[in-house]
């Protein structure tokens, strides 16, 4: 259906209930375009609330290219048992580095919290010997920050592609390696500690955490869904599979009833968008998909 299609349809179905009645045009449209677009990313988006159930549309799984941070080298100055002075270049945003994994020699540390202005990181716990001049350093960590192009740190980590919703795998390009989704369970486990090159990832508040921090910088191929893009045009159409452009139509129902707090019609044509969905769920659904969001992710 077109976005022309979808506006006359659900109009014609609530729109001379409420204030889209007897207005002119533009705003007529306005009204129904935001809705019609937030139907359709509902419809996307749609977990069976029973179930916990997703659904996976190939028309709108995509993928994005990135590179794992990894550094290492020599440092210039000496710090202490608890501290590490790093090397001009490293970045002067405070706390830049915190939650990472610092290797000076043979000893591995976490580094708790960073002062950008003397680019020095104090570390849990101490070290046995005070890193010094010239000794050899690394610097990685076990996840990567999904964030807007503009933030301070995006060179450490990855800008959000737009409209993404979930990743749903990870290939290592480096290793020619498909990692696991971590498992299933109330607590994931993982470590900073530099081992291999990590073989798990874990998904949550727009991060990727690994099940070990990285050992080099290795490039990482990310399938993911994302949300269809918006309609803007009369003769756009969704980015969904045939079999649901309807959905939005039941959806859009329901807002254009709900909105004029016509209460029963409303229940009813929820459970009329709710038995189509669930309806299509058998065919287009895809496992492994996280429903607990209480999960926690406990390191070691």
């Amino acid at each position: 259906m077109t976005l022309a299609e979808y506006q006359v349809e659900i109009y014609e179905m609530t729109g001379e209930q409420g204030d889209l009645y007897d207005v002119d045009t533009t705003t007529y449209d306005a009204k129904l375009t935001t809705a019609i677009n937030e139907g359709i990313r509902t419809v996307a988006t749609w977990k069976d609330p029973q179930t916990g159930k997703a659904m996976r549309y190939p028309k709108v799984a995509d993928v994005a290219t990135f590179q794992a941070y990894y550094t290492s080298g020599d440092l210039t100055d000496d710090g202490s048992t608890s501290t590490v002075v790093l090397p001009t270049g490293a970045s002067t945003a405070n706390d830049a580095y915190n939650g990472w994994s610092i290797k000076v020699g043979s000893e591995e540390r976490l580094i708790v919290d960073y002062v950008g202005a003397t680019l020095t990181a104090t570390v849990t716990p101490v070290f046995g010997t005070a890193p010094a001049d010239e000794d050899e350093y690394s610097l990685s960590k076990n996840f990567i920050q999904l964030l807007p192009a503009t933030d301070a740190l995006i060179a450490f980590h990855y800008t959000k592609p737009t409209g993404m919703i979930i990743p749903l795998q990870l290939l290592n390009l480096s290793d020619k390696m498909l990692l696991e989704r971590a498992p299933r369970v109330e607590n994931y486990v993982t470590t900073r500690h530099l081992q291999s090159s990590p073989t798990e990832f874990y998904f949550q508040d727009d991060q990727l955490i690994f099940n070990s921090a990285f050992d080099d910088e290795y490039w990482y191929e990310m399938e993911y869904t994302r949300l269809p893009a918006e309609l803007s045009a009369s003769t756009d159409e969704p980015e969904l599979p045939e079999a649901f452009h309807y959905g939005v139509v039941l959806w859009g129902r329901w807002w254009g009833y709900a909105r004029v707090q016509a209460h029963p019609e409303a229940y009813a044509a929820k459970q009329d968008f709710i038995d189509f969905m669930r309806q299509r769920t058998g065919v287009y659904h895809f496992e492994g998909d996280r429903t607990n969001q209480y999960l926690t992710v406990r390191r070691r």
